[in-house]
């Protein structure tokens, strides 16, 4: 499995395979619990408190699992991200290249027919002039 860090994610070092390796945490509490509504003893407390944890760590495991299922997905998005920008980029890059040129044929056929209205204007003056 490779691990993908982006440049934000290279100070905070954190591999999954360490975690996706491991077995689930599942422990039974040994703490005194009671089920009775009586007030909150430092026991009950403790218990609560150690069941959260391993409800989150069981939770984490869970996420990194999948996480490390779907890795290769997010690989793969990634780099066809990646080529679609550049793809992106370039097509901008060829398109104003090409607005360009055609705008220079443009400016070149303008400026042909201006000259062609031109010697033709004179030559028609010329010719009203000596007939």
């Amino acid at each position: 499995m490779t691990n993908v860090q982006s440049s934000h994610d290279k100070e905070n070092q954190f591999s999954v395979t360490n975690i996706s390796t491991s077995a689930p945490i599942i422990t039974t509490d040994t703490a005194t619990t009671s089920t009775n509504a009586k007030a909150a003893t430092p026991g009950n407390n403790f218990s609560y408190l150690n069941q959260a944890i391993i409800d989150i760590e069981n939770i984490l495991y869970k996420n990194c699992i999948e996480l490390n299922q779907h890795e290769t997905k997010l690989i793969t998005l990634l780099e066809r991200s990646e080529a679609m920008e550049k793809n992106a980029k370039q097509f901008k890059k060829v398109n104003k290249n090409f607005n360009l040129l055609k705008w220079k044929q443009h400016k070149c056929m303008t400026s042909l027919i201006v000259i062609g209205s031109t010697i033709l204007t004179m030559i028609i003056i010329l010719l009203l002039i000596y007939l």
